[in-house]
């Protein structure tokens, strides 16, 4: 298992000895693990077979520890394995320290210790080795993997045509749909007007046209300057990408398997650190795309691929953006969308995307900011008889207090559960206690 681009890790760390020169002179790395290999302390943590059912009895297995019921102290599940799930997608809505990064961490733990992996995109610094748990670190270890984009170009080409499927035909992407793809990712960003719009499609696609799967983000750049149909609005499109096109944040020569990446129970850490918000959120919306092409060609609803977007308002909302996309379609391609925001902005709202987020299978409700009260609330409830109560509640909410939203287990029946006021385990005390 070899790929490009891939950040040199010691001791679960990342290795910055590695300078841009040696980078270049060193293009291709092995996996910082070998497949099928157990990290970290295996008596601790063993690798359990990756799937959501046991082939022998058709029992489900996975299932994932929340906290406990503040009222009737019982245990709280995600019951992330059961058939009967309409999906396995997460939102989880709160303010500023109020502990959402903390439980994403929880329950990264939870998926890890039961073998399945996990990608989590980083562009708050929430993830890096230093503020992650501490109990977490020494107990994933070299488990958790850390890739600095910003150290070494990701290794996918955004402009490299992907396979679709029609019905039953395997068909490769026109340039024309790549072309529709890079605007409207850079339009959602930028708000670009039609003449911009139409100076990034007219630039991508005949660069497609010329260069096939050898697009890249200089050769746009070379197209945009060259165009002179709309040159204003070139001159207008290339102010705003500069600096994404200068830091070269891809190795465009290079094909990631995702499934190598997604090595069962590991955690595998895509950091952006170091970029301006805009060029992050770029980052993140093309690189997901990428994973959602492989997705779409190995992906099943059995093989759990789980991706966690923290800040989530500040990516594309609407349908056809990387997260109406996973919300609507990704679970036959096995994606497990983990959704985390502090607030949804009126484009959120305008585009669908608080609907959308609505369908997740789980919500967890940390204290949100007081402006957006009303919006939050109608995550738990639209009984308006209930609405007063609930804010009342939801106003209350401790540091490491969630409302949890969606279905339990009753037998072997999945049934949707009332809203629980549910305090978070902490990590320690799970492992302490063996969980």
């Amino acid at each position: 298992n070899e790929c490009q681009g891939f950040t040199p890790i010691v001791n679960g760390l990342v290795d910055n000895s590695l300078t841009s020169q040696a980078a270049e002179q060193r293009k291709t790395y092995t996996l910082p693990y070998e497949k099928n290999e157990v990290f970290g302390r295996p008596e601790d943590i063993p690798i359990l077979p990756r799937t959501l059912t046991n082939v022998d009895t058709g029992e489900h297995r996975i299932r994932l520890l929340i906290g406990r019921d503040v009222r009737t102290k019982e245990p709280v599940y995600w019951e992330y394995g059961h058939p009967s799930l309409p999906n396995r997608h997460l939102t989880i809505t709160g303010n500023s320290g109020t502990g959402k990064t903390y439980t994403v961490q929880v329950l990264l733990l939870e998926l890890v210790r039961q073998g399945l992996p996990a990608i989590v995109f980083d562009y708050t610094g929430g993830f890096t080795q230093s503020q992650l748990d501490p109990h977490l670190v020494n107990t994933l270890g070299t488990r958790i993997k850390q890739h600095v984009v910003k150290a070494i170009p990701f290794p996918i080409n955004p402009f490299k045509p992907q396979k679709t499927r029609l019905g039953d035909q395997w068909i490769e992407e026109q340039p024309y749909d790549v072309a529709s793809r890079i605007r409207n990712i850079l339009s959602a960003q930028y708000n670009f007007g039609e003449q911009q719009g139409s100076a990034v499609y007219r630039s991508v696609k005949t660069g497609v046209d010329d260069w096939g799967a050898a697009m890249d983000l200089d050769k746009l750049k070379a197209y945009l300057e060259k165009d002179k149909e709309n040159s204003s609005a070139s001159k207008s499109v290339l102010s705003k990408i500069q600096q994404l096109i200068d830091s070269h944040p891809f190795d465009s020569r290079s094909e990631l398997d995702w499934g190598a990446v997604a090595e069962p129970g590991t955690i595998f850490v895509i950091q952006l650190l170091g970029y301006q918000r805009d060029i992050q959120v770029l980052l993140t919306e093309l690189i997901v795309w990428d994973a959602w092409a492989w997705t779409v060609i190995n992906g099943n609803e059995k093989s759990p691929f789980t991706v966690v977007l923290d800040e989530v308002q500040n990516l594309d909302p609407g349908e056809y953006g990387p997260v109406g996309r996973i919300l609507t379609e990704g679970r036959k391609f096995g994606w497990s969308g983990w959704f985390a925001t502090q607030f949804f902005p009126p484009s959120m709202q305008k585009a669908g995307g608080v609907e959308r987020l609505q369908q997740s299978s789980i919500k967890l409700i940390f204290n949100p900011p007081q402006n957006i009260l009303n919006e939050v609330v109608q995550l738990i409830t639209t009984d308006k008889a209930q609405l007063n109560e609930w804010k009342n509640t939801v106003a209350r909410l401790r540091k490491g207090q969630c409302v949890v939203v969606g279905y339990a287990a009753s037998g072997t029946r999945l049934v949707k559960a009332a809203p629980r006021v549910v305090d978070i385990i902490p990590i320690e005390e799970r492992l302490d206690d063996g969980q």
